[in-house]
């Protein structure tokens, strides 16, 4: 189904014929890569990852662990990890951390949140993990990153 990404294209197209916020134009960029790889995935893909990262996109902010994931993709945690290491060349939880960051940065550099609204809306409890994963992940603290977006 291309609706999907013919709505998305159309946000980025309304975007950058309008304020063009570099964040928000990120943010659309972002969606519009997701779907467009989504629509063109390869025919010997792993069906049972996309499953799991279209579940842990739609949620970034849910307590994601190795069990849950693995339930998604109907397989044992160990399985699951083998095929993450395969397919992505990390493990699933270091996956989704990465998920977690991307979403993180892009709502940082819209600048409409504090750092403790985008850490709980990317799953951390509390702002200090969130900085500490956020600075291991960007080589940069939040708040630098956000100056700097």
């Amino acid at each position: 189904d291309g609706a999907p990404l013919a709505a998305a294209i159309e946000g980025l197209y309304r975007e950058s014929s309008g304020p063009a916020q570099p964040a928000v134009l990120h943010a659309w960029a972002q969606v519009v890569n997701v779907l467009a790889r989504r629509m063109a995935r390869p025919l010997e893909s792993n069906v049972r990852l996309w499953r799991v990262w279209e579940a842990v996109g739609t949620d970034l902010a849910a307590p994601w662990d190795v069990p849950r994931l693995a339930e998604i993709a109907d397989t044992s945690g160990e399985h699951l990890r083998r095929l993450c290491l395969k397919a992505l060349g990390k493990s699933p939880m270091r996956h989704v951390t990465g998920l977690r960051m991307e979403r993180a940065a892009a709502l940082l550099g819209a600048g409409a949140y504090t750092i403790e609204d985008v850490a709980y809306q990317v799953g951390y409890e509390n702002a200090f993990a969130f900085s500490t994963a956020f600075k291991r992940h960007f080589k940069a603290p939040p708040s630098e990153y956000r100056r700097k977006a």
